[in-house]
C-alpha cells in the first residue's frame, strides 16, 4: 500500500507541475499596457482660464474661444462700438467675444480699468498646434463698459505640451482711451 501511495502522490504532483507550467504559458505575451500618449496635439478652441499680472496686482477671467475664418490671411471683427480689429499674416484664428456672438468671456476677477469684453488673436500655424511644437501669438483684448474703450495688445507663445498661452501685453497706441500699464499673461487650457 505504501508503494501505492506513493505512486498516486507522485502522479498528482506531476500532474499540478504540468498543469502550472501550462497555465504559466497561458495569455501569449505581456501584461503591461501602453500608457496613453501625454504629448499630443493641441487645438486652441475651447475653454481657457486666464491669468494677468501688472504694477496694479493679478486678475483674471475665463473665456470660451471659438475658431475665426481667416479672411485674406487677416483676423478681422467688427464690434458694436463701431471699431474693427484687425492682425494681420495669420494662419489661424481665435476670438472670445459675446458682442460678436463668437466665444465668451466670463468670470472676471482682479483689478481692470474696465471689464474684458473680448478678444481675437492670431497663430502664426494651424490649429491644431502639433505635438512637441509652439506657435507665434498676436491678438488684442478690449476693455470696455459701454462707453470708455481701452485696447490692449497681446503678443504670446502657445506651447501645446503645456497646453499653455504665455506672454506679454500693454497698451494699443490706437486704443481710444489712452493708457499706461503693460504686465504678463498666461493661458492654461481647461
Amino acid at each position: 500500500m505504501n508503494s501505492f501511495c506513493r505512486f498516486l502522490g507522485g502522479t498528482l504532483l506531476l500532474g499540478f507541475a504540468g498543469i502550472a507550467l501550462f497555465l504559466s504559458g497561458c495569455g501569449g505575451g505581456s501584461s503591461s499596457s501602453t500608457p496613453p500618449p501625454t504629448n499630443l496635439p493641441l487645438t486652441v478652441e475651447g475653454a481657457w482660464k486666464i491669468s494677468a499680472s501688472d504694477a496694479a496686482g493679478s486678475s483674471g477671467f475665463n473665456a470660451s474661444i471659438v475658431v475665426q475664418t481667416p479672411q485674406s490671411g487677416n483676423c478681422v471683427v467688427n464690434t458694436p462700438l463701431g471699431i474693427q480689429f484687425e492682425v494681420t499674416g495669420a494662419t489661424s484664428c481665435f476670438i472670445a467675444d459675446a458682442n460678436a456672438k463668437q466665444g465668451s468671456v466670463s468670470g472676471v476677477t482682479g483689478k481692470w480699468d474696465y471689464p474684458p469684453a473680448g478678444f481675437m488673436f492670431g497663430l502664426s500655424s494651424v490649429d491644431p498646434v502639433a505635438a512637441s511644437s509652439t506657435a507665434q501669438m498676436l491678438g488684442f483684448l478690449v476693455e470696455t463698459d459701454g462707453t470708455n474703450v481701452e485696447i490692449v495688445d497681446l503678443n504670446g507663445t502657445v506651447t501645446a505640451t503645456t497646453k499653455t498661452i504665455a506672454g506679454s501685453f500693454s497698451c494699443d497706441a490706437q486704443s481710444p482711451n489712452p493708457c499706461n500699464f503693460s504686465g504678463t499673461f498666461t493661458a492654461v487650457h481647461q
